[in-house]
């Protein structure tokens, strides 16, 4: 198990973030964790650093997180979804990934299926196969900004 601290709230040319809190947050986790680098320099070299074992604090521009109500971003997208990836929340409900926090896109139940056959299902196989070939099947997928930043 990792922990990743994801200060994902920087400025875009389309999207102004609300990023004062950082300078807080990182002086903070060099207090806590008696780091010997300035944390607010390091980022600059680099969006990602090892803090500890197993302990990583990265950086990133925001994006617009999906949602069915808004408007198509993109249809043709590659995502790490169910490859690199995938979400269980609370309930046991399995989702392609951690922005799919309401469930938008269950794909089945951790207490009721085991994750092989959850990600052999139909559903899943359709995702996984539709990112191979650049293409988002899912609603909220096509309205995820985050997918679109990692275009290939």
């Amino acid at each position: 198990m990792i922990c990743a601290i994801r200060l994902w709230n920087m400025d875009t040319a389309e999207l102004k973030a609300s990023n004062g809190l950082n300078d807080d947050i990182l002086s903070m986790l060099e207090e806590k964790l008696s780091l010997d680098i300035r944390l607010s320099e390091a980022l600059q070299q680099k969006n990602n650093i090892k803090l500890r074992d197993r302990v990583y604090i990265n950086m990133a521009e925001k994006f617009e997180w999906p949602e069915l109500d808004r408007d198509i971003i993109d249809e043709n997208i590659f995502c790490y979804a169910l490859r690199d990836q995938l979400g269980i929340l609370v309930d046991g409900t399995v989702v392609p990934c951690c922005l799919d926090s309401e469930g938008k896109i269950p794909l089945g139940n951790i207490f009721e299926t085991s994750l092989e056959d959850i990600l052999n299902g139909e559903r899943a196989k359709n995702m996984y196969d539709g990112f191979s070939r650049r293409c988002a099947v899912e609603e909220l997928c096509k309205r995820c900004g985050y997918a679109k930043r990692h275009k290939k």
